[in-house]
């Protein structure tokens, strides 16, 4: 099964996209729904599993608005 988001915001520097500030993702190598967090009173995105802080301030500096759409494959579950 597919899932369609529509991104509002993109930053290319980063190969990130934004939906909303709660809702971010990863663009390149492949599409990641990143988690967001606070550290240290900062907003930040982190990949499941991974280390790497990437700060909202950052990427708010290289913004730009769009309307995209991506689709990504969700796990199909029996019930």
């Amino acid at each position: 099964m597919k899932q369609e988001v529509q991104l509002k915001y993109i930053n290319d520097e980063y190969n990130f996209g934004l939906v909303s500030w709660k809702e971010a993702y990863l663009l390149l190598p492949e599409l990641v729904k990143l988690n967001v967090e606070y550290y240290k009173g900062n907003l930040i995105y982190r990949a499941p599993g991974s280390a790497k802080r990437i700060y909202y301030k950052a990427i708010k500096a290289g913004l730009r608005k769009c309307n995209i759409k991506v689709y990504f494959d969700v796990l199909d579950l029996p019930f």
